[in-house]
């Protein structure tokens, strides 16, 4: 819904919206193509609003963990020829690139 807003406000695109299809608007994860609709969790790149991808949370996760587990499998062949950077700009070109922020805990 977001990304289709942004394109009716800039006049970019195709794009029209109306309140009918705010009750029956469906789409498709990027990745694994399940259904999703408007109120699942999804993770949306910040790319300009027509190269946009939405990611459901399981292919987000899935990136995440295969990330994870390459990084400790080629350090382990990698590590004495090649720099960490260098080893990350591997996985990040072969599965995705993942930056982890820390969790920042809110004071009530």
């Amino acid at each position: 819904i977001r990304t289709k807003l942004s394109l009716q406000r800039k006049k970019k695109g195709n794009v029209d919206v109306d309140i009918d299809e705010f009750t029956e608007l469906n789409y498709r994860c990027d990745s694994c193509r399940t259904g999703l609709k408007d109120w699942n969790f999804v993770f949306q790149c910040d790319a300009d609003p027509l190269c946009r991808h939405d990611c459901c949370l399981n292919c987000v996760n899935f990136v995440i963990e295969l990330n994870r587990e390459l990084k400790s499998y080629l350090h382990g062949f990698l590590n004495e020829v090649l720099y960490d950077d260098c080893i990350q700009t591997i996985i990040s070109f072969v599965i995705g690139n993942v930056v982890c922020m820390p969790l920042v805990e809110m004071n009530e």
